[in-house]
């Protein structure tokens, strides 16, 4: 995707910020997208671009992107939404027999 040009005619000093920043934050995003087909090795390389880019960020005061680990956009994975989501595809895994047997 291209990365949308700045509109220049800001209220504030706070949206000429807020647009810098998601400015930065595409630019971080194609970066990533662009090395999701590397190899295994790679993955050092990313994660040192992101690192660097999330000082930059600091610097800038702009929030940290949020990123999955595959190069796209995504929500913040955290250990606590990785549990309740193993949890509830457990309990849907009832409810999935259930439904192929209706339909077979």
């Amino acid at each position: 995707s291209e990365i949308p040009r700045p509109n220049r005619n800001f209220d504030s000093k706070a949206e000429r910020h807020v647009h810098f920043c998601r400015e930065r934050e595409e630019t971080l995003k194609c970066e990533l997208a662009a090395g999701s087909n590397c190899p295994a090795s790679a993955i050092v390389a990313k994660k040192a671009l992101y690192e660097l880019r999330a000082m930059e960020h600091n610097l800038y005061n702009c929030s940290r992107p949020k990123i999955d680990g595959y190069g796209g956009s995504g929500f913040s994975t955290t250990p606590a939404i990785l549990v309740t989501l193993s949890a509830l595809c457990v309990s849907l895994l009832p409810l999935k027999q259930t439904l192929f047997r209706d339909f077979i």
